[in-house]
């Protein structure tokens, strides 16, 4: 059977980011992005692949969660192998490594993600006693002349926040208060200061974007997101939320609109988003942008 080893972070994850974006192309990864993740979580974050140098056909992390609930002893495995290695045991072999690890550590439960488009994926975990616990959409709009109009609400104004502007303090408490709300396991954002780590300040080529609404000077919904700056191609769209006394008035739809036009300016020319199955409003928003729905990604969780 193909062996399995460790990767070191320190070292060349050409082999690892290979196979790990071969598996997953519509969330490329760069080495400075795992090398931060690896900072984030120093010692409690572990990669494996499968196969020899330069012929790796597989892989498995084991980390924490990234929005981390304090006291959790539910941690995360990444992982997957490609299609044609696949019924040999190399993927049994991973999730063995990574579920010892995260034992090792402490922890009782694991979630992963497979994608609903993999059934045999999907089976592999069930007949393991993995179960589903919640489902994002992940659905892309091409950036083009198709883009509505931007929309105009009364006493409402939007805008770019730069990303040390002081009111970005703001904008984290109405991400604290809005992430309750989102159906799916509990997360948790941690500090300010934790929050501005995991979600602006992306390494090497990603560049993120912030984009606010006011009401009468105060910050009432926000959307956020990151792209490549060099070429700007796709950009993640990874949050959009809205003060609960302004729901229902078009807001959510105005900021996500105007974020999308922001990033088409600085030349992105698709954008992606993944919302959870049971967020009824915001997927109403995307059908109105005419996203496109592409794949549906599956969390699923089981003991270790």
């Amino acid at each position: 059977m193909v062996g399995v080893r460790e990767v070191d972070p320190a070292a060349d994850l050409t082999g690892f980011l290979a196979v790990r974006n071969a598996i997953v192309p519509d969330d490329v990864r760069t080495a400075e992005e795992e090398r931060k993740a690896f900072a984030l979580h120093p010692g409690r974050r572990t990669i494996w692949v499968a196969g020899p140098p330069g012929e790796e056909v597989g892989y498995a992390m084991a980390t924490p969660e990234a929005m981390e609930v304090p006291g959790s002893r539910v941690g995360e495995i990444g992982g997957g192998v490609l299609p044609g290695a696949r019924r040999a045991g190399i993927g049994a072999a991973l999730l063995a490594v990574a579920t010892t690890r995260l034992r090792e550590l402490g922890y009782t439960a694991a979630r992963t993600w497979a994608f609903a488009s993999d059934p045999a994926g999907i089976a592999f975990l069930e007949r393991r006693g993995w179960v589903e616990v919640s489902r994002e959409r992940r659905s892309f709009r091409v950036l083009d002349a198709s883009l509505p109009a931007r929309v105009a609400i009364d006493g409402i104004s939007f805008a770019e926040l730069a990303l040390d502007d002081p009111a970005m303090r703001a904008v984290y408490a109405l991400d604290v208060a809005v992430s309750r709300d989102i159906p799916g396991p509990p997360i948790d954002l941690g500090t300010f200061e934790r929050w501005v780590e995991l979600e602006l300040e992306r390494p090497g080529r990603r560049r993120p974007l912030m984009v606010v609404a006011r009401a009468g000077g105060t910050i009432i919904g926000f959307a956020h997101a990151n792209f490549p700056a060099d070429p700007p191609t796709q950009a993640w769209h990874s949050m959009t939320g809205v003060e609960a006394a302004h729901r229902g008035a078009g807001v959510a739809y105005a900021i996500k609109l105007e974020l999308l036009h922001r990033l088409r300016d600085l030349g992105c020319t698709e954008a992606g988003t993944s919302n959870e199955a049971r967020n009824v409003s915001m997927l109403r928003v995307n059908e109105r942008l005419a996203y496109v729905r592409r794949a549906d990604e599956i969390q699923m969780q089981g003991d270790l």
